[in-house]
């Protein structure tokens, strides 16, 4: 694919680091992590933001399509591994982590691949951070965006919780990308020995999955704007590299 070459990565790789940051330190503070993959993992910023973070030995992995290679990593000499996420049902894993990420990549895949990527996931941790676009959120070969309650659906049927760790602290913090602070949450296999710890400290997983469903108002005021209409229309249909200039004027003008 041609969507994700330099030009994509322009201001994606700092923002993503920025925002990172305070998930790593949110998370950390709540579990000990010694392994981490990330599916998706672009060029390795969440990777890295975690690697920050964590002060004892912590095995990194990331997995990302042929458009990324492990010099492009912000970790130098990452563990590095390329894999054509919609064929992710093929990926063979010799070992579990303490933690899977995957940070705003099932957007960009095809819809018939859900339920085995989200498996996948599964397969790999007990705990899993993640994140994908909400309908209608639009962006660069958004092709699979659905509401956050239908993510979860695919974790439930894998016996996994949601917790909702991170809104509440981190909903009106703009250093951290607005749709990052909407999608992100942590997913956690029920019984598991997390999932027990984190009970054991009052952290509950959520009763009521439809209320995962909360656009930010940020998003929401520039979809009902008719220009933020027109723009997301624009966004949706341009062929590939007018869109990702489009997008990249429009970062560098803020």
């Amino acid at each position: 694919m041609s969507y994700y070459n330099d030009n994509f990565y322009l201001n994606q790789v700092s923002q993503s680091l920025d925002s990172a940051r305070f998930y790593a330190e949110i998370l950390t503070e709540l579990i000990r992590v010694d392994s981490i993959i990330d599916i998706g993992c672009g060029r390795g910023a969440w990777l890295a933001a975690f690697d920050e973070k964590i002060q004892h030995d912590c095995y990194f992995m990331g997995v990302e399509g042929p458009w990324n290679k492990r010099s492009d990593m912000v970790i130098k000499n990452l563990n590095f591994l390329q894999f054509d996420l919609n064929e992710i049902d093929q990926l063979n894993l010799d070992r579990k982590f303490s933690l899977c990420i995957s940070v705003e990549v099932l957007e960009h895949l095809l819809p018939k691949t859900t339920e085995m990527f989200i498996n996948k996931l599964c397969e790999s941790s007990d705990v899993v951070l993640f994140s994908a676009a909400y309908k209608n959120q639009g962006g660069i070969n958004h092709i699979n965006e659905r509401v956050h309650s239908d993510w979860f659906k695919f974790f439930e049927r894998n016996s996994y919780e949601v917790y909702d760790l991170f809104r509440e602290k981190l909903w009106d913090n703009q250093a951290i990308q607005v749709w990052h602070r909407q999608n992100i949450f942590l997913y956690v296999r029920n019984h598991s020995d997390v999932s027990l710890n984190l009970k054991s400290k009052g952290i509950m997983p959520m009763i009521n999955p439809s209320f995962m469903n909360c656009v930010h108002p940020e998003l929401y005021s520039k979809r009902i704007t008719f220009s933020g209409f027109i723009k997301y229309k624009i966004m949706k249909f341009l062929p590939q590299k007018l869109s990702v200039a489009f997008d990249n004027i429009k970062k560098m003008r803020r």
